[in-house]
């Protein structure tokens, strides 16, 4: 029974562990709204990553799963730059920063898919993004403070990116991560 449970308690310590750790997909060269004249870095410590913006300011933060192991959405809290918070999008391939700027993993299009009745996604092409909704329609988007989105071709619909990664609109719809 003790040998039992000395696995056990060895096994859930292991697993406190890596899910301290950041995602090692994180470190590496990430670009400011896609550009690739403006890159940012990110780099590991242990549970702790180090931000370089496309100014060359630099920034600690962690990283935290939302929903649990394997959760698909997680949060970046930043001990410095104003202790802005960032959600992760699109498989971890978006970074969208709460004062309303985002970096992508890749210059050019990332693209964040989801579902509502139908696919739909948020494309992500340098400076522009765009909202495709589950009919194929399609909306320029401006990113605002807050993770709020607004839809300018929808007639100014607004959305709030929540930290699950789910896109919650103001006509009473919300987009699931896919």
């Amino acid at each position: 029974m003790l040998k039992k449970l000395s696995v056990f308690a060895f096994c859930l310590f292991s697993a406190s562990l890596s899910l301290a750790q950041p995602a090692p997909t994180f470190s590496g060269t990430w670009y400011y709204e896609g550009q690739t004249q403006a890159p940012c870095n990110v780099s590991a410590a242990g549970p702790t990553l180090q931000f370089q913006n496309e100014r060359g300011e630099t920034a600690v933060g962690t990283i935290n799963d939302v929903a649990g192991p394997g959760a698909t959405a997680r949060e970046v809290f930043m001990q410095g730059w104003g202790q802005i918070r960032a959600l992760t999008l699109a498989r971890g391939q978006v970074l969208l920063w709460e004062n309303g700027t985002y970096w992508t993993r890749l210059p050019g299009v990332s693209t964040a898919n989801y579902n509502f009745g139908g696919p739909c996604s948020l494309v992500f092409d340098g400076p522009a993004i765009q909202a495709i909704n589950e009919r194929g329609e399609r909306s320029a988007i401006d990113l605002q403070p807050g993770f709020r989105l607004i839809a300018r071709d929808w007639q100014g619909l607004a959305g709030v990116v929540q930290a699950d990664g789910t896109i919650s609109w103001a006509n009473g719809t919300a987009w699931g991560p896919q």
